[in-house]
């Protein structure tokens, strides 16, 4: 009876052992390379934003708020540019209210291109912006002024 039961155990052990190689590994992601690298071109301004928060979602809605904010200040400078041409066209009246509704209509108008989660829970978040919309932007404020 001892032998029939240490060889029912033994049975019993070796159908839940299981080798470490059989063991599927959860693999993450290779981090994108956009999270360290500057994507912005002729056309487009990019910016990442990043936030590891208790619960993903808020995570990914202040990545969010991180790169509209960042985007809004790269866009900045671009709108300093289209001001100082402007002033130096039209003096300087209306810059201050321009460099508001500016930031404003930057701020409403950046995509989301991409998304990243990492290891840690931390989300990553790729936008973009147009050029062209910003200086689209500039001329309707223009025009309301106008």
């Amino acid at each position: 009876m001892g032998k029939a039961v240490f060889i029912s155990l033994v049975l019993v052990l070796s159908l839940f052992s299981v080798s470490a190689a059989d063991v599927p590994v959860a693999s993450v992601a290779a981090e994108p390379e956009w999270i360290e690298k500057d994507l912005s071109t002729e056309e487009y301004v990019y910016s990442v934003g990043y936030a590891n928060m208790s619960r993903p979602e808020n995570s990914k809605k202040v990545a969010e708020a991180k790169a509209r904010s960042k985007l809004a200040m790269q866009a900045g400078v671009i709108v300093e540019e289209i001001i100082r041409s402007y002033e130096d066209e039209n003096g300087n009246e209306y810059t201050e209210r321009i460099r508001k509704e500016m930031a404003s209509a930057v701020l409403e108008d950046p995509e989301t291109v991409d998304e990243y989660t990492d290891e840690d829970g931390g989300v990553y978040v790729l936008m973009r912006i147009r050029r062209d919309n910003i200086k689209a932007a500039f001329d309707e404020i223009l025009e309301d002024i106008g």
